[in-house]
């Protein structure tokens, strides 16, 4: 279980980014639950302790290039969204440590479209071997994870987690839906898949159920195609 860490939240706070949240309250204001959102979904956690990764083709340059452009988001019109912290964040779901070494290279990114909609997408270079040992785990462990509970920021959060369809092979969805502790009712969904060795994060916010799928897939295969 993940440990709030204080001083890679301040980046955090003021957006919603790596975890994706929609309300399944009408009407829940999300000015409001932007920071507290995010904190509860991403988990501002403690990466575990490791030796840094020895991978040497690890490259930082790689990990940017498989960053998105704005050019490059698909399912609309984008613009870059506010500044995000290079820092690496790990989160543990179902048991699955996602920093289980100490990352090379991390970056982050956060996009956003008009109607409200926003995607961050996470690049980390942990090393092939822990990458795939990663996604290997939670392909693993997602579909037996009916619940999760997680300690953010002195608050317990409990997630009921279902897999979600996936039209990419060798990528591991997911959608989670607080139903314990804060934020009762809000729901999200996560992508995560290894390219070139580096393991790569998708979430959004706001789009419509049936689009989430559709939209994380398009993510994936933007970067696969790079």
């Amino acid at each position: 279980m993940g440990v709030a860490h204080p001083g890679r939240c301040w980046g955090w706070g003021a957006r919603l980014a790596t975890m994706t949240y929609r309300s399944r309250r009408r009407g829940a204001p999300r000015a409001a639950l932007a920071g507290l959102i995010l904190l509860m979904a991403l988990g501002c956690t403690q990466p575990s302790p490791g030796p840094p990764t020895a991978s040497p083709t690890v490259s930082g340059d790689r990990v940017q290039e498989l960053m998105l452009t704005v050019a490059e988001m698909p399912g609309g019109t984008w613009e870059a969204g506010g500044p995000v912290s290079s820092d690496g964040f790990g989160q543990t779901i179902c048991g699955v440590n996602t920093e289980p070494v100490t990352p090379e290279a991390v970056k982050l990114s956060r996009r956003t479209r008009p109607d409200g909609v926003e995607v961050s997408q996470t690049v980390r270079s942990i090393g092939p071997d822990a990458a795939r040992q990663v996604l290997d785990a939670l392909a693993r462990a997602i579909p037996d994870c009916a619940r999760d509970t997680r300690t953010v920021n002195g608050q317990t959060i409990t997630y009921e987690v279902e897999p979600l369809a996936s039209a990419s092979p060798g990528v591991v969805a997911f959608t989670q839906t607080s139903v314990g502790g804060a934020f009762v009712g809000l729901s999200g969904a996560q992508a995560y898949f290894v390219r070139d060795g580096y393991l790569v994060a998708f979430s959004e916010i706001g789009a419509d159920p049936a689009e989430a799928a559709d939209l994380l897939h398009g993510l994936v295969a933007a970067v696969e195609a790079k």
